[in-house]
């Protein structure tokens, strides 16, 4: 009653981090567990990860990358929302794949895993757990009530996943904003870096002119050598500016 008490209050949360948590850690606590671990897909690097974990060190679990094609996943979409039992699982498998798939299991720590569909067809992750003691079982109405404990969740996932990649999705795009206005503002200072030139060069370029001008007519008219001296450095300025 506490598990699925749960997984209405879940329902709830759109936080992903508070969801995985409080999921994996209650689910080991009410029953006894040695390791529970949520696996999510990652659409950015298009694997799988794990994304909270119980009886777990936090930096050993971050290193978990499983792909896409991996044999717990292939194990896992060909099930479907049934409960994976390791023993069972892998006698059904050659040797080679058996071998692939109890190492996936070995990576996540499981001897049980809980696939998390909505609606049978829309896969949103998977809850791995093993037993503290190696005799522990499950019979047929406690896989009965996983399966009916993944449903629920399942679409809590669902829910927290499609908020954060909201998230992301608005994150991006308000980067992109703020490239596309920064972008916006150095063009817009380039213009009037332009313009200003502009202006300030036509009436430089005329002053310029007039006192070439006049140092053309010192050989005509008598020029006092003050004016001259004053002239060259007009041009010489109205050049430098």
């Amino acid at each position: 009653m506490t598990l699925l008490n749960l997984a209405e209050e879940l329902t709830l949360t759109l936080d992903l981090n508070e969801l995985a948590n409080s999921m994996v850690n209650t689910f080991g606590e009410l029953l006894h567990l040695k390791t529970v671990s949520l696996v999510t897909p990652n659409k950015v690097r298009e694997d799988f990860e794990i994304i909270s974990a119980y009886g777990w060190n936090l930096s050993e679990c971050r290193k978990v990358r499983l792909r896409r094609d991996s044999a717990l996943m292939k194990t896992i979409h060909s099930g479907g929302p049934h409960v994976m039992v390791r023993d069972r699982a892998v006698k059904l498998l050659s040797w080679q794949e058996a071998n692939a798939l109890a190492h996936d299991l070995d990576t996540v720590r499981a001897s049980w895993v809980i696939p998390l569909f909505v609606r049978n067809d829309e896969f949103t992750g998977a809850l791995c757990f093993s037993a503290i003691s190696a005799d522990a079982v499950f019979d047929e109405g406690d896989f009965q009530f996983f399966r009916q404990f993944g449903s629920l969740v399942a679409k809590a996932l669902r829910n927290a996943l499609s908020v954060l990649e909201l998230r992301t999705v608005n994150e991006e795009l308000q980067d992109v904003q703020a490239q596309l206005l920064q972008a916006t503002k150095l063009t817009a200072i380039e213009q009037l870096a332009t313009g200003i030139a502009h202006e300030i060069h036509n009436p430089l370029t005329i002053i310029s002119g007039k006192a070439q001008v006049l140092l053309l007519q010192k050989e005509r008219t008598r020029m006092d050598d003050r004016v001259e001296e004053v002239l060259k450095t007009i041009v010489k300025q109205t050049k430098r500016a």
